[in-house]
């Protein structure tokens, strides 16, 4: 939780915003290499330790400050050269009150929204308020599930297929109407001891519904506590998020990498590249689910008559999927490196792309081209690097809506072949030659998936 990286103080002259950020930006590469996947951001900062600051992105009306905004920028692009998402929250406590009013408010939320979608960033989230139900908000809008739901709404309705949600309180609880308005959960467990955590995520997972992200973006522990929170929250399927309140958080704020907890850190590390439990030793199955491929192959992608095509079996094809579940990494060695597999995964072509005529052309002897009265260039805003995604189409659906929102798969044939991989219910699925051809009826194969999982998990 970097709040304050790009903080600003109206009122203080001797204060650098733009050197603040700087030495957040010198540490970032550290931070990465330590484990850190996502940094907490916010357009109106955290508490700096006193109060008074003006600190905010917003002006009264709503409209946004550019020179704010280009602090946001370069954080987000730095993140974002790092394979690092950014959750970028709107609003925090104590400074709503720059908001002349709940018209501003509405009108901030859509315009933050837009900066997102007209800067293309793809690796940015949106927080629509830091903890709603805290006492330091003055806007209603803001103090309650139906505000936030409605504010929710009304930025996806401005930016589709961004991922929007808003924070609880440091309970680790949720409104059942903010769970179900968000499209990931966004908890805090400043509040909540190590041991209660995996009840937390549980209770938080069933307002949810299968399949949504958790993500703890705040907690407070130090040291060894820290890390056992992080360490629970992982081993119960929920990302967790550091909040250091003396060196990061409060005035003069410290950016020092791993040096500004280095016992917490080195425990992120560890869970962000242990290895999967199937490479571990004595663990269950670990032959079948490590070897290299060797099955008879029975799944021949899209026939044998011309070269380059793949012949494999939908066991040992499922087992590029977990390669890729597994970040890239193969028995402890990196086969593919993360920036990559996330590049491949987060570059579809938009649902904007001006489709092809389909008029009739000149077709290269013996070769299957695109084009000749095939209209190939719709491809719903869901299709990235040979990956399909769960992403939004020109009509502002989702591709897939009985799907997590991290689903993605590679499809032969409409879907009679398919390699499905979904991250937040550590599933990978293969079969060959199915009864699933289309858009609809791989919806329906996936709904089937993620149901029978998460029964049986229940």
């Amino acid at each position: 939780r970097m709040v304050n990286a790009v903080f600003e103080d109206r009122k203080r002259r001797d204060f650098d915003p733009q050197a603040n950020t700087d030495e957040f930006l010198a540490a970032l590469a550290d931070y990465h290499e330590h484990g850190v996947r996502a940094f907490t951001i916010c357009l109106q900062g955290g508490m700096p330790g006193y109060e008074g600051a003006v600190n905010s992105a917003f002006e009264p009306s709503g409209e946004l400050r550019g020179e704010y905004l280009s602090r946001v920028r370069r954080v987000v692009e730095a993140c974002d050269r790092q394979g690092i998402a950014v959750i970028l929250g709107c609003y925090y406590q104590r400074q709503d009150q720059v908001l002349a009013d709940e018209a501003a408010v509405r009108r901030g939320v859509v315009n933050a929204a837009r900066w997102i979608r007209e800067s293309g960033f793809t690796n940015v989230l949106l927080e629509i308020a830091n903890e709603y139900p805290h006492d330091g908000f003055d806007h209603r809008l803001l103090k309650t599930a139906q505000g936030q739901a409605e504010l929710i709404e009304l930025a996806r309705r401005e930016a589709p297929g961004l991922l929007v949600s808003t924070s609880g309180i440091g309970d680790g609880k949720l409104d059942q109407e903010v769970a179900e308005a968000s499209d990931f959960l966004l908890i805090h467990f400043n509040g909540v001891p190590v041991q209660e955590i995996p009840d937390r995520i549980a209770a938080v997972r069933a307002l949810g519904g299968p399949g949504k992200p958790i993500v703890c973006n705040e907690d407070d522990k130090l040291a060894a506590e820290a890390a056992r929170a992080a360490e629970a929250s992982v081993a119960h399927g929920a990302s967790w998020g550091l909040m250091l309140l003396e060196h990061n958080q409060k005035f003069p704020f410290t950016f020092k990498g791993a040096a500004d907890d280095a016992v917490v850190y080195a425990k992120l590390k560890e869970l962000s590249t242990a290895q999967p439990a199937g490479e571990q030793q004595g663990a269950g199955n670990a032959a079948k689910r490590t070897r290299p491929c060797q099955d008879k192959p029975t799944l021949l992608a899209f026939g044998n008559d011309r070269p380059g095509r793949l012949a494999i079996s939908p066991r040992d094809f499922a087992r590029f999927g977990l390669l890729y579940l597994r970040g890239g990494r193969w028995n402890g060695r990196e086969l593919i490196p993360r920036e990559h597999l996330t590049t491949a995964l987060t570059s579809p072509l938009s649902s904007s792309l001006p489709r092809t005529a389909g008029e009739p052309a000149e077709m290269i002897a013996g070769q299957r081209s695109i084009g000749g009265g095939n209209n190939q260039t719709d491809h719903f805003g869901s299709y990235s690097c040979a990956w399909w995604i769960n992403g939004i189409d020109r009509d502002g659906q989702r591709h897939w809506p009985a799907a997590p929102l991290d689903a993605y798969a590679a499809l032969g044939h409409g879907g009679k072949r398919a390699l499905v991989v979904i991250p937040s219910l550590d599933l990978v699925a293969s079969w060959n030659d199915g009864q699933v051809e289309g858009r609809q009826r791989q919806n329906r194969a996936l709904e089937l998936l993620v149901r029978t999982v998460t029964k049986d998990r229940r």
